[in-house]
């Protein structure tokens, strides 16, 4: 008989992680208080792999990025630079190329929406709306910011999170408006927590409830 759940589950599985094992260094891996999940993706050699839960979350927000797709001209804005020498990549083959040859100076990072050169949007997906917005989330903006800047002189100012509930079947929403940093305190953060992890040690554990969703959490136990 087909296994019609197990085809169900290996394309969720396959969705959210259709991307592979990416190199070099992502917006995402910088944005945390704990640097330790980038710090061991660089320098582990197993592919990780995620369970159920961690898997099904990341294709909610798959299944979104898709719904929104052409919600404004500027989707999924694709962005790769070296804050260190202020350069920038556009060509595929070529960003794979610097970021395998050196790793730990460049970035890449995909914006969700830059609407109007005013505002750039992130969308989160979540089990209950909250009530604030996240640092780590604004922080990702902010670096979308500086990046975007590099790729196209232009300054944006202004950043946005919008958060879709999965549990009211994306019906409710919430929606958090902020002021973005100066474009030299963005790249200084920047390039301090990739310099972090490319330490040779380890970072300082800082637990938090990101701890749940980390593939690394059997190295690291972050609450010992």
């Amino acid at each position: 008989m087909i296994d019609i759940v197990k085809i169900y589950k290996d394309f969720i599985r396959k969705q959210a992680t259709s991307g592979g094992r990416r190199p070099g260094l992502h917006v995402s891996d910088l944005v945390s208080d704990c640097l330790r999940k980038p710090y061991y993706r660089m320098n582990d050699t197993v592919v990780r792999e995620h369970d159920d839960d961690t898997i099904d979350n990341f294709f909610y927000g798959t299944a979104v990025h898709k719904a929104f797709d052409g919600m404004v001209p500027n989707m999924e804005y694709h962005m790769c630079i070296n804050p260190f020498d202020e350069s920038i990549e556009d060509v595929i083959v070529d960003i794979k190329k610097e970021m395998k040859k050196n790793p730990y100076k460049w970035v890449s990072g995909s914006a969700d929406a830059i609407i109007n050169d005013e505002v750039i949007l992130d969308f989160k997906t979540c089990t209950k709306l909250p009530s604030k917005n996240h640092v780590s989330y604004m922080k990702q903006i902010n670096f979308y910011s500086y990046m975007y800047y590099l790729h196209t002189g232009i300054e944006i100012t202004k950043g946005a999170n919008l958060f879709l509930e999965k549990t009211s079947g994306f019906h409710s929403i919430k929606l958090f408006e902020f002021d973005l940093q100066p474009l030299d305190v963005n790249r200084e953060v920047m390039m301090y927590a990739m310099d972090t992890i490319a330490n040779e040690e380890p970072p300082d554990k800082e637990p938090s409830f990101f701890c749940k969703w980390c593939p690394y959490i059997d190295i690291c136990k972050p609450y010992n």
